[in-house]
């Protein structure tokens, strides 16, 4: 989804996040002038949006698919593009700043690919966002404050078009920021509340959707006069319960075992994703870096359930018999000329590989390897946050209780984002009550950064 980027006062971040200081932001401007260079067309395409058709004749698609924008140029009659490089860029297109002319309000706008694989890709996309827009108008729990809110959705010079409300830094930049020294655990449960939050919202009986792509770079702060606000973004790869457009899904390093192993998945897979991301947010450094430094010669995929099994422990058997069995079904199915989908790289019938899984596997309980890969005695990695009262070891033991209930291998037992939402970790009068001193460590701070990268 949207990368944006955005100006934050380097001193200014500390402050906003933790919500000890307000800042105000200029009134814009609003205009409705219309230009004669698009054309907004009445007619409505076979996805049931508006199609338009700009008047200018000029190449706007180039070899790749790619559509190729100038700044200045008005969209739609509407959207005139205000930079000159993307803010954001992926497999699936661009994403452009403009400036909603009509509204007199920034906005971000991604412009797909004009490939009948990414436009039925954005039409499903808008699907879920269109329905998470009404839901959001219902919601008494205010959960859908945290999810990216779509504003419009129409076809320009063949290219599908979704039009979103402008963000700002993703939590990866926020890493990158603290130099990948990650952030205060204060930070981190702020992060959390809203995260799940979201998740909640998204699992509303009206709505239940799952993400499928949890990651730093998708969960975006808002302005920074907000304190920190976030929102989750990229809905392209989403899907709901019933209708699984995917049968592998997730960003490797955020992949939960179930989708690995090949075997059926539900909306589990995002709570795995979230406690990927809460402990490189504090940490610096991606839990389950699978594919760098390996444990195993195989695959990064293979990789991934080797340090499953270094940090908690041995995989349980009944996951294996299932992977082993959906294994045997592919098989069948390819041996009698089936169609079948493949759903995973690993095939769990090789005995090779379980002795690898056993070799790597520690004995010991999965809180205390979690304990160590947060620095749970230390105050943090390198004792980060030696001076900090709210990085005792009384502090550092919710949140390993926290981030081993979201990383659970069996999907039936993972903490859901209600029960997250009770847990000692992100009660305020549990956490405040805890340890005493003074000194605190510094948050890092944001300066005149510009975001750029994959959507």
């Amino acid at each position: 989804m949207e990368k944006v980027s955005n100006s934050w006062a380097r001193s200014g971040l500390k402050k906003s996040l933790d919500g000890n200081s307000t800042t105000t932001t200029a009134p814009r401007s609003s205009t409705s002038t219309r230009s004669s260079r698009g054309s907004r067309a009445d007619q409505s395409g076979v996805l049931g949006r508006p199609v338009y058709q700009p008047r200018t004749s000029r190449k706007r698609t180039d070899d790749k698919g790619d559509y190729i924008f100038c700044p200045g140029e008005l969209i739609a009659d509407r959207y005139e593009v205000q930079k000159s490089e993307p803010i954001g860029k992926g497999a699936f297109g661009v994403v452009l700043q403009a400036l909603d002319r009509e509204q007199g309000v920034p906005v971000a706008v991604k412009i797909v690919k004009a490939k009948s694989k990414f436009a039925k890709q954005a039409d499903n996309e808008a699907r879920l966002l269109r329905r998470m827009r009404r839901a959001a108008n219902l919601d008494t729990n205010e959960g859908g404050r945290h999810v990216v809110m779509m504003q419009d959705h129409f076809a320009w010079a063949g290219h599908e078009c979704i039009v979103f409300e402008l963000l700002s830094h993703s939590l990866y930049d926020v890493l990158s920021f603290s130099k990948f020294r990650g952030v205060s655990l204060n930070l981190v449960r702020k992060f959390a509340v809203q995260i799940l939050r979201g998740l909640v919202f998204m699992r509303r009986s009206d709505l239940d959707i799952i993400h499928c792509d949890l990651k730093p770079e998708n969960v975006l702060l808002c302005e920074p006069s907000q304190n920190g606000q976030i929102k989750i973004i990229d809905f392209g790869s989403s899907c709901t319960n019933l209708q699984q457009l995917h049968k592998y899904i997730q960003s490797r390093w955020y992949r939960a075992p179930e989708v690995l192993l090949g075997t059926p998945y539900d909306a589990s897979v995002d709570m795995w994703s979230m406690g990927c991301i809460l402990s490189e947010l504090h940490t610096g450094k991606p839990l389950f870096p699978g594919g760098h430094e390996p444990l195993t010669r195989r695959s990064a995929s293979h990789d991934m359930l080797c340090r499953f099994s270094r940090v908690l422990g041995p995989i349980p058997s009944a996951m294996i018999s299932n992977a082993m069995q959906v294994a045997d079904e592919v098989e069948s199915n390819k041996r009698m000329g089936r169609d079948s989908q493949k759903r995973t790289s690993i095939d769990m019938r090789d005995e090779n590989f379980h002795c690898e899984l056993e070799i790597h596997a520690t004995h010991e309980n999965p809180k205390a390897e979690l304990g160590k890969l947060v620095g749970a005695n230390t105050s943090g990695l390198h004792g980060r946050w030696l001076h900090d009262r709210h990085h005792t070891p009384a502090h550092y033991e919710l949140f390993v209780d926290f981030l081993e209930s979201t990383l659970r291998f069996d999907p039936a037992v993972r903490m859901d984002p209600s029960a997250g939402l009770q847990h000692p970790f992100l009660n305020d009068a549990i956490w405040n009550s805890i340890g005493s001193g003074n000194g605190q460590a510094e948050e890092p701070s944001l300066g005149n950064r510009q975001r750029t990268g994959s959507l």
